[in-house]
This record gives C-alpha cells, sequence and structure tokens, in this order.
C-alpha cells in the first residue's frame, strides 16, 4: 500500500520510474483513512504509551518521537486492533484525494511501468482476526448461510459512495461462495470467505 500511495502521490512526482506493489492496493478498503480516523488512531496510539492525556495532537507527537524503539514495537505487535489502523492520510499533501478518486480521475503518477502482485490466501489473517481463528481451527460453525450474512454485512459497512466499482454485493458474494462444492466442509467455507476478504482488503 506505501508503494501505491507514492504512486499516487503528486510529491513523488518523477522520483522514480518503476514500482513494484505487493500485497496490498492503496484503493482498497484499508488501503488509506480521513484525517479524522488519523487523528483517533494517533491518539490512542498515544494513550498506549502513556503519553500525557492532551488535547494537543501536537504535544502526543512529540511524546511519541520520544518511544524507544521496544516501546514502538510493543504497540506495532496489537495492530489487529482496528483502533490502531495506521495508514496513509488522504486529503492531505502527500494524498489530496482518496486513492479510489485519484484513479478515477486519472490523477496519480501516470508514467510508471507499474507490476502488481497479491499473496495467496491473504485474506485468511482478517478473516481469521474477525472470528478469532486459529490457522488450523475447523471454524466448524461456519455455515454457506453464516458466511453469506458476514460477507454481506463486511461488504455493506465498508463500501462507500466512491465503491460503485464493486457493483452488486449480492452477485460478488455468489461469485465467491459458488467455488464451495461441499457445503459441509468448513474449510471450504472458510477458504471462500478468505478469498472475498482478501480481493476486497487488498485488491480492489
Amino acid at each position: 500500500m506505501s508503494v501505491g500511495s507514492l504512486v499516487l502521490s503528486p510529491l513523488a512526482n518523477g522520483l522514480f520510474h518503476r514500482a513494484i506493489m505487493q500485497s496490498g492496493a492503496p484503493t482498497s478498503a484499508v488501503g488509506s483513512q480521513s484525517k479524522a480516523d488519523s487523528l483517533k488512531a494517533t491518539q490512542v496510539v498515544a494513550r498506549r504509551l502513556n503519553c500525557p492525556n492532551t488535547d494537543s495532537i501536537v504535544h502526543s507527537i512529540a511524546c511519541i518521537r520520544n518511544k524507544t524503539v521496544p516501546e514502538l514495537t510493543a504497540v506495532a505487535t496489537d495492530m489487529t486492533d482496528v483502533e490502531l489502523a495506521l495508514r496513509p492520510t488522504h486529503e492531505t499533501e502527500l494524498l489530496p484525494l482518496r486513492p479510489v478518486q485519484a484513479v478515477k480521475t486519472g490523477k496519480f503518477n501516470r508514467d510508471i511501468d507499474l507490476l502488481f502482485g497479491v499473496v495467496n490466501d491473504e485474506g485468511m489473517s482478517v478473516f481469521a482476526n474477525m472470528f478469532n481463528l486459529t490457522r488450523h481451527s475447523t471454524s466448524a460453525d461456519l455455515s454457506l448461510e453464516k458466511a453469506r450474512l458476514v460477507m454481506n454485512l463486511v461488504f455493506s459497512t465498508l463500501s462507500g459512495p466512491l465503491d460503485s466499482h464493486l457493483g452488486n454485493i449480492t452477485e460478488i458474494i455468489d461469485y465467491y461462495l459458488k467455488t464451495v462444492k461441499n457445503v459441509s466442509d468448513p474449510f471450504a467455507v472458510r477458504k471462500a470467505v478468505s478469498d472475498a476478504f482478501g480481493d476486497y482488503y487488498l485488491v480492489w
């Protein structure tokens, strides 16, 4: 996502001519966040680093910058917490537009050779965190009906007005769940949901 953000950023114009994006697109649901969300995440990090409780973001940032690497690493290990999802911030000098809008309007560094790839089953990490699953758990209670409900909830909640390229959510869910040949196989259902989450969070 960081490489993709540089491709979109006017500040990086002319600094490089080729780029390789691996594991994540800036246009995905978690590719960037608003100033308000970035502020909230920074405040949470400051509290967890025991920085003084203050309304001044300048003081909070100064406190964070004075922390040691081990202290920062300890907080970073909890990045699965939604509140700690620190991502590039749009509507800033770095990213003037939301990534989806920048791509749709062609306002990005277009003279770059781009290679883009993703990791197989990467959506499993998102899915596992949501359901508190281990790598080897069977998730036996994940029926096809429950999978459909969860996918619909996630896609409906996270998609915004600029995500019209997603198309009909029901059709998307049907596309992934049709790969499940044995509906009683929890691993097959889990794989389908994982693929959908991976594409949504890291590719679209």
